[in-house]
């Protein structure tokens, strides 16, 4: 599910150099790049759930956990994020010879607020859907040790309070602003940090099943693929008439519950793929491979791009759309191999050092 979220992702910001009409490469960007982030969502969603639920039945609930938490997530997730923000800040540079932070509000990367209460600005646009996960990776401990504090109720019962009512706070928050102010659906909705949280929590109510109703999970996962399924073509369709036509009826569900339908779809298909076993084959290394690098690869593609075009236009290659098609995604993959290799890998070995149980 990760390699195929990540491909969606490069596909859609790549389909502009191949020979499609400008409403079908319009349709794809959109398509892809909407659908391969919602992958993402839950799925972060799920595998931070099961740990976090499984580490608090395992520790005591208290801050002590959640500090540990907090240092295994971000020593996974921040030096990348802060290194690809800072290659950007220097390819930017010596662009359009601008200094990044000549503009104040761009010191809100650091600490991912750029898109906390506005629309993400254009600068490192993919950064929003970090936002978004570092956000809740902050807040969802935080919300099960309360729930275990206030109430103090069995484990099981703690844990589901607080899925339950992180994801109905989420959607309700998203109804009172599309009621009020009635906002456009990308900029003001998608890419808005507070409002798609219910597609993580939704990623750990998945998780929450499959821990502490196994045999479920185990029993029903045809059925649930097939739900799955159906609720994902529905919604493709859906999406590709209203992306085709942004008249057509049903507004308010449309920049409401419409969130809520994807990521539920994408949640029924993972006790599907949690049975499939890996055949050691070509097919199944390459899927690894890909599935490994997917973080440097959707930090750092968007600038590999722009250099590879640039760099390509300067020495008179236009028009020859394929072979930047290519070497795009040839040099998007190796430089996310060498980041990997080279820092994302040993940055995240040091959380075993920082984050050591405390016995």
């Amino acid at each position: 599910m990760r390699a195929t979220a990540i491909l969606f992702v490069l596909f859609s910001h790549t389909v502009f150099l191949l020979p499609f009409s400008t409403e079908i490469q319009n349709l794809v960007f959109q398509y892809c790049g909407f659908f391969g982030v919602e992958l993402f969502f839950v799925l972060s969603g799920y595998l931070v759930g099961k740990i976090l639920i499984k580490m608090l039945n395992e520790r005591y609930a208290g801050l002590d956990t959640v500090r540990y938490f907090w240092t295994r997530r971000w020593f996974r997730t921040l030096p990348t994020y802060y290194l690809a923000f800072l290659l950007s800040a220097i390819v930017y540079y010596f662009s359009y010879k601008q200094f990044v932070f000549t503009e104040p509000y761009n010191f809100l990367y650091l600490v991912f607020l750029q898109n906390f209460v506005s629309p993400h600005p254009v600068f490192f646009s993919l950064a929003w859907s970090l936002s978004v996960e570092e956000w809740f990776y902050f807040l969802l401990p935080l919300w099960f040790i309360f729930f275990h504090w206030i109430f103090s109720s069995s484990k099981k019962k703690y844990q589901l309070g607080a899925i339950i009512s992180f994801l109905l706070l989420i959607i309700i928050l998203r109804i009172i602003v599309v009621y009020i102010s009635n906002p456009e659906w990308d900029s003001y909705i998608r890419r808005l940090t507070p409002l798609r949280l219910d597609a993580l929590i939704t990623g750990v109510l998945s998780g929450f099943i499959h821990v502490y109703f196994k045999d479920h999970w185990i029993r029903y996962t045809k059925l649930s693929l097939v739900i799955g399924i159906m609720l994902l073509i529905a919604a493709s369709v859906y999406f590709c008439c209203k992306q085709m036509n942004a008249d057509l009826p049903g507004n308010f569900f449309w920049k409401t519950f419409y969130f809520n339908v994807v990521s539920f779809a994408i949640a029924f298909i993972l006790p599907y793929l949690t049975k499939v076993k890996e055949p050691d084959r070509f097919f199944s290394k390459a899927i690894t491979f890909i599935s490994l690098v997917s973080y440097s690869l959707y930090l750092t593609h968007v600038l590999v791009m722009f250099i590879i075009i640039t760099l390509m236009n300067k020495i008179s290659v236009d028009g020859l759309n394929g072979l930047k098609f290519i070497s795009c995604w040839f040099f998007c993959v190796l430089g996310a191999t060498i980041l990997y290799r080279v820092f994302e890998l040993p940055m995240t070995n040091l959380r075993e050092k920082f984050g050591e149980r405390k016995q």
